[in-house]
């Protein structure tokens, strides 16, 4: 059918909140579609990532929440 299924590993370990790690990994999913990548900005607030600049989306975003 030629349509193309995101796919995201997860690992997983006994005791753990599967729901809540199923919903990150689905927000972080539809953020890279959005433009955002939260690794990347992470990375910058913590302050290894010197030449990040966020584009107009993303600023636009986080003033949204």
């Amino acid at each position: 059918m030629d349509i193309k299924v995101p796919l995201t590993v997860v690992p997983v370990k006994p005791g753990r909140n599967l729901a809540v790690i199923i919903e990150c990994a689905a927000m972080n999913n539809r953020q890279k579609k959005m433009g955002y990548n939260a690794a990347r900005e992470l990375l910058h607030h913590l302050g290894m990532d010197d030449d990040y600049q966020p584009n107009a989306q993303e600023i636009d975003i986080w003033q949204n929440y």
